[in-house]
């Protein structure tokens, strides 16, 4: 994994049913994805997968969300919500997940892109 100051995934363990986020050191989150003309030198890490565990990538325009009391959907509510869901399959499950950040926003408008991708080991 490349993390190019993107926050950081969180891995869902089949094997346990616990979901974590990734632990990587923020001092090797550095730069943005499409800026040719900066010169980084991005830190690979690793991680391994078992059977069935999954990787949840996400924006920060869904932690960042925010309702109507200007309250952030926060990363604590989002695990909250990857763990709660972790039972359906991908599609459902990213579908689930979508649904509480749109029910926490209600009628605020969005300031900023909300995509979560789910990848799973097979």
């Amino acid at each position: 994994m490349v993390n190019a100051g993107h926050p950081n995934p969180i891995i869902y363990h089949a094997a346990t049913g616990l979901c974590e986020y990734f632990k990587c050191d923020v001092r090797d989150r550095q730069g943005a994805i499409g800026l040719g003309d900066l010169n980084f030198d991005f830190k690979t890490l690793e991680v391994n997968l078992e059977r069935n565990d999954r990787i949840i990538l996400y924006t920060d325009g869904v932690t960042e969300a925010k309702n109507i009391l200007n309250n952030d959907y926060g990363k604590e509510r989002f695990l909250a919500s990857v763990q709660q869901h972790s039972n359906l399959n991908v599609q459902e499950q990213t579908a689930a997940i979508v649904g509480d950040i749109k029910r926490f926003i209600g009628t605020t408008p969005r300031t900023d892109d909300i995509s979560v991708v789910i990848i799973q080991k097979k």
